[in-house]
Order: C-alpha cells, then sequence, then structure tokens
C-alpha cells in the first residue's frame, strides 16, 4: 500500500513539473490577448441600426404599412377624387370648401389605434396629409414615437431632432427635409397624442 502511495506522488510531481517547464518554454504574451477596440464596438452598434429601424416594419400588417404610407397611393398633386376612390363614401367626409384649403377627413384605426388622417386640398390638388393617433397607454407613448419615427427613417432617411425648448418641454418633434416632401411629426407628452404632416415641397422662388 506504501509503494502504490509513493507511485502516486512521484505521478503528481512530474506532473507539475512538465506543466511549469511548458510555461516557461511558452509564456503568455499581452499580444496573444485579444481586446475589442472601440472601433469595433462603435462599428457593431452602427450596424444594428438599420435592423432595428426594420422591427416595427415587419411586425406591422400590410393594411397598416400601407396607411402610414399612404403617398404612395395618392401622391401629394392627387384630386380629391382619386383620394375618395381609395375609401367608400362611407370612410371618408365630404370636400370641406368652407376655409381656404379645402379639407376632408378619414377616420383611421392604425396599429389598433384610433386616429384620423385631414387630407388638405389647394385648387383639388392635395398639398399635405395629417395623420393624428392618441396611444391611451401613457408608458408608450415615447415607444409609438420612435416606432413611427423609425418607419419614416426607411423612407425620408434620418430624422432630424428638434430642439427642446422651455415653452415646449412636453413635447418631442423631429422632422425630414426629403427630396419631394417635408415631414414634421410631434408628440405631446400631456395628451400622449402623436400627429405628424406630409407637405409637398414648395419650389425655391428665384429672386431675380
Amino acid at each position: 500500500m506504501k509503494n502504490l502511495t509513493y507511485y502516486i506522488l512521484a505521478a503528481c510531481v512530474l506532473l507539475l513539473w512538465s506543466c511549469d517547464e511548458a510555461v516557461q518554454e511558452h509564456p503568455i504574451k499581452e499580444t496573444d490577448i485579444v481586446a475589442q477596440s472601440p472601433d469595433s464596438v462603435e462599428n457593431t452598434s452602427d450596424a444594428d441600426e438599420a435592423p432595428s429601424k426594420e422591427l416595427f416594419f415587419n411586425a406591422i400588417s400590410n393594411e397598416d404599412k400601407n396607411k402610414l404610407a399612404l403617398t404612395e397611393q395618392v401622391p401629394l398633386g392627387s384630386s380629391y377624387t382619386d383620394v375618395q376612390t381609395l375609401f367608400s363614401e362611407t370612410e371618408i367626409s365630404e370636400l370641406d370648401k368652407s376655409k381656404a384649403l379645402s379639407t376632408a377627413t378619414l377616420p383611421i384605426n392604425i396599429i389598433d389605434r384610433k386616429g384620423s388622417i385631414v387630407f388638405n386640398f389647394s385648387s383639388d390638388s392635395l398639398n399635405k396629409l395629417t395623420y393624428t393617433l392618441t396611444e391611451t397607454d401613457f408608458e408608450k407613448g415615447e415607444e409609438l414615437y420612435i416606432d413611427l419615427q423609425n418607419f419614416y427613417s426607411l423612407r425620408y432617411g434620418p430624422a432630424i431632432e428638434d430642439k427642446v425648448e422651455e415653452h415646449n418641454r412636453f413635447t418631442r418633434a423631429c422632422h425630414w427635409d426629403s427630396e419631394l416632401y417635408i415631414v414634421t411629426m410631434t408628440w405631446n407628452m400631456n395628451s400622449n397624442q402623436i400627429s405628424w404632416t406630409i407637405a409637398q415641397k414648395q419650389e425655391e422662388t428665384k429672386v431675380n
């Protein structure tokens, strides 16, 4: 029994000696430790940003996408008749010509939220439309604002956040200045209402 114990101890000593010798022959160098550089972290974040914008787009129905991108079906410049053909007579209101800009209102339900779209016409030419949605859950107002912002950023490019001043500290707003349209969006934190307007871009007036 004693001989067996001696054999085991000798084997352990021999094993420890072999490991120590291997470490001395092949020490770990600092260059063997790979650390992720700040640049690579930043690039990874940028790479993930585009897919994150598509999460909301991919999650909603095609019907909701069509409602949010209504200008793809009736571009600005369309007539009231063009707009009316998309909806039944019971859906969209008659054209109200009592104001400087004639208007027609369409009650809507988008992404399980009630709202409306107001179509503005000048000389029977659609020149802007304004969406209004109300989020009943005050905890989800900001989430909806960001989701909608991401949806339109896929079409018009990155949103430009407007500066928050003292008089409008309970609102957040952003805008897009695309080639064809000017889009503005506002989230009223008090009412938890989000409204956005897609307007026809006016040609710059040349000064002679």
